[in-house]
């Protein structure tokens, strides 16, 4: 969409868990812009990502997040990588422990490939663009001329897992 000159992006609100609370009656609240009062027909209190704490009205607050119930905080945890446990399911498959040791060890191999690919370049978007000149347009089209390594590390991470995370690579602001 293009106004008075202006063009007009899209983003997308990053999928982070915060904690709520009901308001009990009426209740001032010391914020970052100062003291805002919280009342319980109209709001709830939220805690931020920083640990700040501030009012936020009820209909705001179910247009931009969903309640998460108690059951399905399990889905949120990180999971370990039990590869005693991949080893198992692998020689069953194939009913061969020396096949299911050498699939452990390409396993294995991939993920510390791309975690030394990711630990090189992470914060460092000017060694990507010197190193692998084959990223040269996409780190252009990533930033232009802002440095924005929060951004840069969420696309870099999702490059060197992108076979794990089973997920297509997109360029920002497409």
């Amino acid at each position: 969409m293009k106004e008075n000159n202006h063009i007009w992006r899209k983003a997308r609100k990053k999928p982070i868990v915060v904690e709520f609370r009901e308001v009990d009656g009426e209740e001032q609240i010391e914020t970052r812009e100062g003291i805002l009062t919280a009342r319980q027909e109209e709001d709830f209190i939220i805690c931020g990502v920083d640990g700040e704490i501030y009012p936020i009205k009820k209909s705001i607050f179910y247009h931009t997040y969903e309640v998460i119930e108690e059951k399905d905080m399990n889905e949120l945890k990180p999971l370990d990588l039990d590869f005693g446990e991949i080893l198992k399911i692998i020689e069953a498959d194939f009913g061969d422990y020396r096949k299911a040791y050498e699939i452990e060890k390409y396993i294995k191999r991939c993920f510390r490939v791309a975690c030394e690919f990711y630990l090189k370049y992470k914060d460092e978007p000017e060694l990507l663009f010197e190193e692998k000149r084959e990223y040269r347009v996409i780190l252009a089209h990533l930033f232009g001329d802002e440095k924005d390594t929060s951004r840069y590390n969420e696309w870099l991470f999702k490059l060197a897992f992108k076979s794990i995370l089973d997920e297509e690579l997109k360029v920002y602001n497409e």
